[in-house]
């Protein structure tokens, strides 16, 4: 979500970062603080987050890894170690140095979740990415495949009106293509253009309306227009898409729970027996599927 204060994890990588303030003195040498994270006022940790949020990977990358060499229980600084490696292999043309660049960035999402970073963006990214770094595929069709994986580069690189030309290419290609209309509004929706992105999240679900992605990314753009209650909506939509399949159906729901403070509750309702309520945790450090099919999801102020 546009607001950093209380963003909804997005499959892609959308990195949402505070910048932090520069120190007062800068001549005074920064320390580890006790928990053994890197001080806010380290500037190597400021100009790293600031390359981070410009979309300057390769220059935020090295400063990331020494942030790490000094700081090596900060799961913070290893989890944007990993995303800022992954959304730079993306940006590279030859397969095999992408396929090394994105398990280099894998191995570093799991030292931060080693070191307990237990986050939705970490388990996600961890959940999509090959062991071996291999690529995601778009589609069997080698041209539209291709359309994509270019597409997609020019989002890494925050080239949007370059990515949106390809994805509306891979449209002319391949007019059914689910994660070519996704991402349109995806890009609407990082220009903050959240009309258009609603449009294309919902020529999305029209393409096919069992997957959970375009109800929980248009959940995230309701939510950043200040649409609660309908982003509410679509994250249970998400999880009516796919409530057993995908684990991910559930973060945005989760999520909307815990930063409004309440509870979620399953009620059995079967045939002749009273509802009985089982509270569920709206922990963000792991998902939560329904104990069965017969069980109602209800939501309660905490």
């Amino acid at each position: 979500m546009a607001d950093p204060s209380h963003c909804f994890i997005r499959i892609r990588l959308l990195l949402f970062c505070l910048l932090l303030c520069l120190p007062l003195q800068a001549q005074i040498a920064t320390q580890p603080s006790d928990d053994g994270k890197a001080p806010e006022t380290d500037p190597d940790r400021k100009q790293a987050l600031e390359f981070l949020e410009n979309g300057k990977m390769v220059q935020a990358m090295p400063l990331f890894e020494k942030l790490c060499s000094e700081y090596p229980k900060d799961a913070g600084m290893w989890e944007r170690w990993g995303t800022s490696t992954l959304s730079y292999a993306q940006t590279l043309g030859d397969p095999s140095l992408r396929k090394k660049a994105r398990s280099r960035g894998r191995s570093f999402l799991l030292k931060a979740r080693e070191l307990g970073d237990n986050s939705n963006l970490v388990q996600t990214m961890l959940g999509m990415i090959p062991e071996d770094g291999g690529d995601l595929t778009y589609s069997p069709r080698k041209d539209v495949d291709d359309a994509m994986q270019q597409a997609e580069a020019e989002f890494a690189r925050g080239n949007y009106e370059k990515a949106r030309e390809g994805y509306l290419r891979v449209l002319l290609i391949d007019p059914k293509n689910y994660d070519a209309a996704l991402f349109m509004g995806d890009v609407y929706f990082k220009q903050h253009i959240n009309g258009s992105a609603d449009e294309w999240f919902a020529r999305a679900i029209e393409i096919d309306p069992n997957r959970e992605t375009a109800y929980r990314y248009w959940g995230d753009a309701l939510w950043a227009s200040g649409k609660r209650a309908e982003s509410r909506e679509k994250f249970i939509l998400a999880v009516i898409a796919e409530p057993y399949n995908n684990n991910r159906a559930w973060n945005g729901l989760n999520q909307w729970a815990e930063y409004n403070k309440v509870s979620l509750h399953w009620f059995a309702c079967r045939t002749g027996v009273p509802c009985r309520p089982r509270t569920i945790s709206t922990s963000t450090s792991r998902s939560i599927p329904p104990p069965s099919r017969s069980m109602t999801l209800a939501v309660q102020r905490g």
